[in-house]
């Protein structure tokens, strides 16, 4: 990767990887997308609201988890999505709003549809360790087709640090490999197209998880309601919709008490376009390292974590570029870094 004429780090916006990519292929941030994660408090357009008296009688099976998870992943499976672990009474309150750039239906705009898009999604049938070979495979084909450009995911590191480890062989060895890789796609291109370039760029960093951190809210505050406040937790991320400024002040005062994480102010949530209240009247990100446990996504604590706050060095992802002019007009020079906004902006200087 050294021998790249620009190298510089991502600051990547707030949340996950539907947000991150979304910042990279599109340049907007959730303000401008209108969505921030996956799901989001909207009980009116709720797919589950018409099935709301079904699923209570389902509350009693969140104390025996692994049935729980066997109800969910069952119930994902007929719907053809991620339910995740959403308390079953809570499922007629959320509706699903955050959208893959790389699916079929992505309605808005991108650099993914000016050209050929080889995601490792592409290959869901085949063994995980498998898809992102798939991908080099086809984009080596692809470079003697005369794409005007050409975008290859590559997945299967974001699950290896997840459930490996960042200090893991396993990391390692998929470090090694994609940058392997990388180079021979960038030699092989280059050499077939003199004034072509090549782009590598990664939409977050990670960070090995220290510890899991237990939120008590309903113990505290009670079983939420259309009066009182409705939360969704994620690893890192604490979403709070409230409808009274007493609970609010309460559920402040306690989150602002907790050593692991920190409410993430207006002033700070409109430099990173997720001032909206759609997205929470409270938004609590943890600390670098802490994992909330248990959480939406199930009890398991992963070995990797991202989703934290953008501005850390763990977070930033990689930018690489084989033309060197792209660093004076783009990348911050003290630091040496590019927003991930910014991203599109130089594909799209090369397809002009």
């Amino acid at each position: 990767m050294s021998k790249f004429e620009t190298i510089a780090k991502v600051t990547p916006g707030f949340g996950y990887s539907v947000n991150c990519q979304a910042e990279l292929f599109i340049g907007m941030t959730p303000d401008e997308l209108g969505y921030f994660c996956e799901w989001t408090y909207n009980p009116e357009n709720s797919p589950f609201r018409k099935a709301e008296y079904l699923l209570y009688p389902l509350t009693p099976v969140k104390k025996i988890y692994y049935l729980d998870r066997l109800l969910h992943k069952a119930i994902s499976k007929l719907l053809g999505y991620e339910i995740k672990n959403i308390p079953f009474p809570y499922l007629s309150k959320f509706s699903k709003e955050g959208k893959d750039v790389f699916s079929p239906d992505f309605q808005i705009p991108s650099i993914i549809k000016e050209g050929k898009t080889i995601p490792c999604t592409n290959f869901i049938n085949l063994s995980p360790t498998e898809r992102d070979y798939q991908v080099y495979k086809r984009t080596i084909n692809s470079i003697k087709e005369n794409y005007n450009l050409v975008i290859s995911f590559f997945g299967e590191l974001d699950g290896i640090a997840h459930w490996s480890g960042v200090d893991s062989i396993e990391y390692r060895r998929k470090v090694e490999e994609l940058d392997r890789w990388v180079w021979d796609l960038k030699s092989r291109f280059v050499s077939e197209y003199k004034n072509g370039v090549v782009i590598v760029v990664s939409d977050h960093g990670m960070v090995g998880v220290k510890e899991g951190k237990r939120i008590d809210l309903e113990i505290i505050f009670g079983t939420p309601n259309d009066k009182t406040y409705f939360y969704f937790l994620e690893g890192t991320i604490l979403r709070l919709w409230t409808f009274n400024s007493n609970i609010k002040q309460q559920i402040e005062d306690y989150l602002f008490d907790l050593k692991y994480g920190s409410i993430i102010f207006p002033e700070e949530r409109k430099k990173y376009g997720i001032s909206s209240r759609k997205f929470g009247d409270i938004i609590f990100l943890a600390d670098e390292g802490i994992m909330f446990s248990p959480c939406f996504w199930g009890n398991k604590i992963s070995k990797g974590m991202h989703g934290y706050h953008p501005e850390l060095e763990s977070q930033k992802g990689i930018f690489l570029c084989s033309d060197i002019s792209v660093f004076k007009e783009y990348i911050h020079f003290s630091s040496k870094t590019i927003s991930a906004k910014n991203i599109s902006q130089v594909v799209k200087r090369y397809l002009l």
